[in-house]
């Protein structure tokens, strides 16, 4: 869209690529264009404007993200809705038993988590629909259609069908990966030396046993 987001006078707004101020600044904040349509943050609650300042999606969410994949996450009370361009509703989550555990669709997936009653993840498409079932502790969303993805302790490499395509070993990938799933799964030093190796273990985590 050649809009970036610019700040003036406490307010966002977008200039074009020439700087000229395209969209005023008049915005609480701004956000990146995304699919013709740009996140704006106004009165408190958050909403969609397109290239002409014109609001396709009045602000009335309590959090929003940038679109993707033709549909956008957006947050209101306990729920997380994914709208489409239009605005329009297709399917919502409730917070209070399940979150999406990205930002963004990627490859028209999403990893979603559940508690059923204990946490496991699987992935959902665009129209709310379970491609890959709910069998993991913990995944990653998708990136070049490759996702990771933990089961009994052991982190594989999946694509969008959900086949397993191999288990991660690399202890680089395993650290990053275990980053990000430290918050939804507990690691016990067993399972942190069956994935790591006591050498790496002892490195990164022996002093927090100690």
């Amino acid at each position: 869209d050649n809009l970036a987001c610019v700040r003036k006078d406490g307010k966002w707004g977008y200039i074009d690529t020439k700087g000229n101020e395209v969209l005023p600044c008049s915005f609480g904040r701004t956000y990146p264009f995304s699919e013709g349509l740009g996140l704006v943050y106004k009165d408190g609650v958050y909403g969609y404007v397109n290239t002409k300042a014109e609001f396709v999606i009045t602000p009335s969410y309590d959090d929003g993200e940038q679109f993707s994949c033709g549909v956008a996450i957006t947050e209101k009370g306990d729920k997380q809705y994914v709208i489409n361009t239009a605005g329009e509703v297709i399917f919502f989550i409730d917070g209070k038993t399940s979150e999406f555990l990205a930002d963004n669709f990627t490859d028209n997936l999403i990893p979603v988590i559940k508690s059923n009653p204990l946490p496991c993840v699987g992935f959902m498409n665009t129209q709310g629909k379970e491609v890959i079932p709910f069998e993991y502790q913990f995944a990653t969303d998708f990136c070049d259609g490759i996702a990771l993805a933990m089961k009994d302790y052991k982190i594989y490499k999946i694509n969008t069908e959900g086949e397993v395509l191999g288990e991660i070993n690399d202890p680089t990938i395993i650290l990053a990966f275990l980053d990000d799933a430290e918050y939804y799964c507990e690691f016990s030093p067993k399972i942190l030396i069956n994935l790591l190796g006591e050498e790496l273990f002892n490195e990164e985590f022996g002093d927090d046993w100690d």
